[in-house]
C-alpha cells in the first residue's frame, strides 16, 4: 500500500475526520436514543437519507428492471440489517467500542461474497486477514465467556448482531460492483435507487409486521436522533469526496481507526462523564477487568491488522 504523498495528506486527514463522525453517530445513537424501537430508528433514518438525495431525482438514469429487482432485494437486507445494529446498540451490557470492531468484518465479507457471487479471486493475504479478523471477534467474545455455552450465546448476543449488520453492508457494497458490472451506471444513480427501495422495502415490512413501534414517539431523543442523521450525512459526503481524490486502498485503512476512537473515547467519558453531564445514558456496559480489557484491546487490534492486510492485498 503507498504512502500517503503531500498532495493526499489533507484527505487523509478528511478520511479521518470521517472515523470520527462515524464514531459520534454512534456515541449519540447510544447515548441519547439506546431506549428507542430499533424498528421505528430503522424506518426513520432510511426515510431521512431518502429526503437527502431526493432534491437530485432529476439527474438520476433509469436503470433496467432486472437490476432495480436486484437492488430492491438487497435494499431490503441494508435496510432491514440496521435494526441488528440499533438492537446491539440498545444492549447497556456491551459497551461501544466492543461492537463497533465487528463492524468492520464486512470488508471480508465482501471478499468472500465476491468470489462467490462475482467470481473473484480470493487472495491469499486476503484469507489472512479474514482469519485475523476473525481471530480478534474471538478475542472479544471471550471478554465475557460464561460458565455454559447458554451463558456464553447470552453474553454475546449483541455481537451476533452486529455480525448480522456487518452482512447487510457487504450485501451493499457488493450489489454496486455487480450493478456496475452489467452496464456504464453512474454511482449516484444506484445510490439513488438503494436508498429509495431501501425505504419503500422497510417501509413495507415494518408496517406489515412491527407497526405498533413506528411512530416518532418510539424514538426516544428525537433531536438527538435528527442530529445523528446529520453527522451521518456528512460523514457519508465526505466520505464521497475523499474517494474522489485519493484510492480506497488509502481511504480505508484509515477509516479502521474508528475502533481505536471508540475505546479512547469510552476511557474519556469514564473518567470525566461527558455523555452524563450533556443528559445522555452513559450505559457502562459490563465491568472489565485488566485482563478483559486486554483481550478488548488485543481483539480489536487483530480485527484492524486483519482488516489492513485487506487492502495491502489490494494495493
Amino acid at each position: 500500500m503507498a504512502a500517503p504523498t503531500s498532495g493526499h495528506s489533507l484527505f487523509v486527514a478528511l478520511m479521518f475526520a470521517t472515523g470520527l463522525l462515524s464514531v459520534a453517530v454512534h456515541v449519540v445513537d447510544r447515548g441519547w436514543n439506546r431506549l428507542s424501537s430499533p424498528h421505528s430508528m430503522t424506518l426513520w433514518s432510511s426515510l431521512v437519507q431518502l429526503l437527502l438525495v431526493l432534491p437530485f431525482v432529476g439527474f438520476v438514469s433509469v436503470l433496467p428492471w432486472k437490476i432495480a429487482v436486484v437492488l430492491v432485494a438487497v435494499g431490503a437486507l441494508t435496510a432491514y440489517s440496521r435494526v441488528s445494529w440499533y438492537r446491539a446498540l440498545a444492549s447497556r451490557e456491551d459497551s461501544l467500542s466492543r461492537l463497533l470492531p465487528l463492524t468492520h468484518s464486512s470488508g471480508f465479507l465482501v471478499l468472500v461474497l465476491g468470489s462467490l457471487l462475482l467470481g473473484e479471486r480470493l487472495p491469499p493475504l486476503a484469507a489472512v486477514g479474514g482469519s485475523a479478523m476473525i481471530l480478534g471477534a474471538i478475542l472479544i467474545s471471550l471478554e465475557q465467556p460464561g460458565a455454559t455455552l447458554k451463558e456464553f450465546l447470552a453474553m454475546n448476543l449483541a455481537l451476533g448482531f452486529v455480525l448480522l449488520q456487518s452482512l447487510g453492508r457487504a450485501a451493499n457494497n457488493v450489489s454496486y460492483k455487480w450493478v456496475f458490472n452489467q452496464g456504464d451506471f453512474d454511482f449516484f444513480s444506484v445510490y439513488f435507487y438503494l436508498k429509495l427501495f431501501e425505504f419503500l422495502s422497510i417501509a413495507t415490512i415494518m408496517i406489515c409486521f412491527h407497526s405498533p413501534r413506528l411512530g416518532p414517539g418510539n424514538i426516544q431523543n428525537l433531536a438527538a436522533f435528527v442530529a445523528a442523521r446529520g453527522l451521518q450525512t456528512a460523514s457519508g459526503l465526505l466520505f464521497i469526496l475523499v474517494l474522489n481524490h485519493i484510492d480506497i486502498t488509502l481511504a480505508e485503512p484509515v477509516s479502521a481507526s474508528g475502533p481505536l476512537i471508540a475505546i479512547t473515547w469510552e476511557r474519556l467519558d469514564q473518567r470525566f462523564g461527558f455523555i452524563a453531564r450533556m443528559g445522555g445514558d452513559p450505559a457502562p456496559g459490563r465491568t472489565l477487568s485488566p485482563w478483559g480489557w486486554t483481550l478488548r484491546v488485543a481483539g480489536t487490534l487483530a480485527i484492524i491488522a486483519g482488516f489492513l492486510l485487506l487492502f495491502q492485498e489490494k494495493g
